[in-house]
């Protein structure tokens, strides 16, 4: 199982990093070539792979915005938009440039770094109430997020005097700040997670790590200042790639949402089709059969169950497609076990003993199979108690219906549609069927999954 496969695993994800980028630091720091590269092609690629990946971030996040506006994706939002144009404005200009170097570049990068980094670490511990203004609120913030960039680099420019260079006590302090900010928001995002299981918080938590690390590299050689290309460069890259990944999950659940909306939306308007056609048809049905059966030979009666065995399964296909996908086996099992001892005035017990999570269709099969059992039982077994139990046994799922009724003797009947039908929606999801009865001893029903 790999690494980010498990949700609950984040704190041990996250120590798994902070273990990992410690020990390359410290390798880095130790070795012999502690100074970086200079690379023009490969910083400008840096520079500007960064600013592509924040600015699809902040995009991401203004779509969860428009959605669902809460003042803590705005202050996230206001965060990535600093880092992106920050990235693009000081880092990829100055690298196409080569004013990499130049102290108004290099503090205007840092000034811009160190306000995206502080509206990101606050962003988790900003509050989740809903914002007020809407569009117009989101306009404003993003303005006010690349005026505050293009002031950084004015105001730089224009400051008196000479600004410290590479490696002053100054630009050490500031990665500090950077680092410890980012290490805040690693915890702050981790814990959003486990209280809301939001996937882009756990995703942020992640790639806070990384940079975090960055700025230690930073701090340790100051190469994000000289023009050359070192390890805080590759750990930032790694913090860029985090957030990308994140945001291709956080994409993939949005179409996976929308697909299972237009299910869910279909699904619903057969159940309505079925509802007002198939089912009133049939239930006007049985309503005139019921006044020929009189002096009839028998095939009016016929006709009746026939027509009582279709509205049955035409309201179980009903309740089917407009039950909602996330519904566990336990509690579909309760509403149908309900509904049947209210309709046929038989005693049922249901017990459900750790049963696994199965998919929708395997839960549905296994409760329609339970609800013919019952109805079987109730009908013709003249059964007064029907026990239905769920419980796990080693990796699969088994349901059992037993009753106390007449039973009957398998192999000397005939197989009714009921049985065959059981056996065939066990089969359709890769379970078995077994049957137990004998005159006077009742009937089990066993189907496993």
């Amino acid at each position: 199982m790999g690494l980010f496969n498990e949700p609950v695993t984040l704190r041990r994800e996250a120590g798994v990093l902070t273990a990992g980028s410690l020990g390359l630091t410290l390798a880095v720091a130790l070795s012999a070539m502690p100074d970086g590269f200079r690379a023009r092609g490969l910083m400008v690629a840096l520079e500007t792979s960064t600013s592509v990946i924040a600015l699809l971030a902040a995009f991401l996040v203004v779509g969860r915005l428009r959605r669902d506006p809460r003042v803590d994706d705005l202050v996230l939002v206001c965060g990535l938009a600093v880092l992106a144009l920050g990235n693009f404005g000081f880092g990829t200009v100055a690298a196409v440039s080569s004013y990499a170097t130049h102290p108004d570049f290099v503090w205007a990068s840092v000034v811009g770094h160190l306000g995206g980094t502080a509206l990101l670490a606050a962003a988790p511990f900003a509050p989740s109430r809903r914002l007020s203004g809407g569009d117009r609120t989101l306009a404003a913030a993003l303005a006010g997020c690349v005026a505050f960039v293009a002031l950084s680099g004015v105001g730089l420019a224009l400051a008196p005097g000479s600004l410290p260079a590479a490696g002053s006590p100054a630009l050490t302090a500031t990665n500090v700040l950077s680092a410890v900010l980012f290490a805040a928001g690693s915890a702050g995002f981790g814990r959003r997670f486990e209280r809301t299981g939001d996937e882009l918080m756990r995703w942020l938590a992640l790639a806070c790590v990384f940079s975090a690390f960055a700025r230690v590299n930073y701090v340790l050689e100051p190469a994000f200042a000289s023009g050359r290309v070192s390890a805080g460069d590759g750990f930032r890259l790694l913090f860029f790639a985090m957030l990308l990944v994140g945001a291709l999950r956080e994409i993939a659940s949005y179409w996976r949402r929308l697909a299972d909306a237009a299910v869910l939306e279909e699904r619903r308007r057969i159940a309505r089709e079925l509802h007002d056609g198939l089912a009133q048809e049939l239930a006007f049905l049985r309503r005139n059969l019921d006044a020929l059966e009189q002096g009839s030979d028998g095939s009016i009666a016929r006709l009746r169950e026939a027509a009582r065995r279709a509205q049955e399964e035409s309201r179980r296909a009903i309740q089917a497609l407009t039950a909602r996908e996330d519904f566990s086996l336990e509690a579909q099992l309760a509403r149908t076990v309900e509904e049947l001892v209210g309709r046929f005035r038989v005693a049922v017990e249901l017990h459900v003993d750790g049963a696994p999570s199965l998919s929708p269709a395997r839960a549905e099969a296994l409760v329609r199979i339970a609800a013919e059992a019952i109805t079987n039982a109730a009908r013709h077994s003249g059964a007064t108690r029907v026990r239905v139990s769920v419980r796990r046994s080693r990796s699969r799922c088994v349901l059992s219906v037993r009753d106390d009724g007449c039973g009957f003797d398998p192999s000397a009947s005939s197989s009714g549609f009921g049985l065959i039908s059981m056996r065939e929606r066990a089969e359709a999801v890769g379970g078995t069927f077994a049957l137990a009865s004998g005159p006077a001893r009742g009937t089990t029903v066993e189907v496993a999954i």
